[in-house]
């Protein structure tokens, strides 16, 4: 998963990822991360599956893998 450390982290991933996508209102995966964001610290398997829907820092730019990008959007 994207970790954020802090509410500006996850700020800065939500300005760049989901403001261009069809779920930006009422994102699933955002709900999920903000609510174990923290606890994925200590459990490997919720992490795998956080690390499912937005791919972990250590692999290069956080991205949203359930992204819809509206139409117009920059996104392919």
């Amino acid at each position: 998963m994207a970790y954020f450390a802090n509410g500006t982290e996850g700020g800065i991933f939500q300005d760049s990822e989901c403001s261009d996508c069809v779920h930006a209102d009422d994102c699933a995966v955002w709900d999920v991360h903000f609510l174990f964001n923290y606890d994925q610290l200590k459990n490997d398997d919720l992490k795998t599956c956080l690390d499912m829907l937005i791919e972990d820092r250590e692999k290069g730019v956080a991205i949203c893998k359930m992204k819809y990008p509206m139409a117009g959007g920059t996104d392919e």
